[in-house]
């Protein structure tokens, strides 16, 4: 009898959150964000054309002439989400990054805060972090 008890229980358990879960994904699930017009009415030669503006104000066509390219930012995070989500002592960070075009190899530069120096380098799937040329950690930790 106590069996069947704690069985009924852990069904009534797993049935609640099914439910629970299904009336999230179902209120808070993926919104098509989308116009009524972009629904209904593409303009892909619009975007085309848009796009194609895009690149020429960009200068794509200097983009493959390049041997590296640099992008220094800076990042901030908001409020109690963002503080937590940040993996930086302050809320806003400076950083450089360097790339090599056409390939996944690249490197990111912390360029302010407690963490200054600190660069790491990445190449296809395999991240090295390197704090003043001493080797952090590998994949093999």
């Amino acid at each position: 009898m106590k069996i069947i008890k704690t069985l009924l229980k852990l069904f009534a358990v797993l049935i609640s959150v099914f439910v629970l879960v299904g009336l999230g994904l179902y209120f808070f699930g993926t919104t098509d964000l989308r116009t009524t017009i972009a629904k209904n009415a593409p303009q892909v030669d619009k975007a085309k054309q848009l796009l194609e503006q895009m690149a020429i104000a960009h200068q794509i066509h200097y983009w493959d002439s390049l041997s590296t390219y640099q992008i220094t930012f800076e990042d901030e995070f908001y409020g109690l989400i963002g503080k937590m989500g940040n993996p930086f002592p302050e809320s806003r960070t400076k950083f450089s990054l360097q790339y090599i075009p056409n390939t996944y190899d690249g490197s990111l530069e912390i360029l302010d805060g407690p963490k200054k120096e600190i660069t790491g380098g990445f190449n296809p799937g395999i991240p090295i972090p390197y704090l003043m040329g001493k080797l952090l950690y590998s994949n093999r930790m």
